[in-house]
């Protein structure tokens, strides 16, 4: 069983001139949770860096990885921390 993947979005920003956010590097402090029929799939993670989005990735539960996107009605998210 595995339970990560690699990325699926890596996302390069110009430093100058853009807004950031005081959120630390890491993953954003939120969960995305996956399921499909009412099985827990895995989550969706947001990664920040400097201040940007900086990657998204698909850390799945089941035997074989993912083959698209999940829908937004396959998600339930949990805001973590009160940010």
């Amino acid at each position: 069983m595995r339970n990560s993947a690699t990325w699926i979005l890596d996302i390069q920003v110009a430093a100058s001139g853009t807004s950031t956010t005081s959120i630390p590097d890491g993953p954003f402090p939120a969960r995305a949770f996956v399921s499909e029929n009412g099985h827990y799939q895995g989550e969706i993670i947001v990664w920040i860096t400097a201040g940007h989005i900086s990657g998204l990735e698909f850390a799945w539960v089941t035997d074989e990885p993912p083959t698209r996107w999940p829908q937004a009605q396959e998600m339930d998210i949990e805001v973590q921390g009160g940010q």
